[in-house]
């Protein structure tokens, strides 16, 4: 087996593009009325917005907020994606 070093750059390019998989498929689960979200998906889902909006600020949390919304279908409550951006904005 040859290992192959990837550079930091391809690296993030790879991490990105599998991101971009796992919310495609979540998307696709959250539009099943029966789907359960869990709260690592959630939680998934709220750190892939961050990156895709580019916020770093708490005071920015709409922004990130309303991405994560779109998503989920009425799956969990504006407050439950709020409580965890919040959180996460804030490490």
């Amino acid at each position: 087996m040859i290992k192959q070093k990837m550079n930091n750059e391809d690296w993030k390019e790879t991490l990105s593009e599998i991101k971009a998989v796992m919310v495609e498929f979540l998307e696709g689960k959250l539009n099943q009325e029966s789907y359960q979200l869990t709260d690592d998906q959630l939680r998934f889902l709220a750190e892939y917005a961050i990156e895709q909006t580019g916020v770093e600020k708490a005071n920015d949390i709409g922004k990130v907020q309303g991405y994560v919304m779109k998503r989920v279908n009425n799956h969990v409550t504006g407050e439950e994606v709020r409580e965890i951006v919040r959180e996460l904005l804030e490490q």
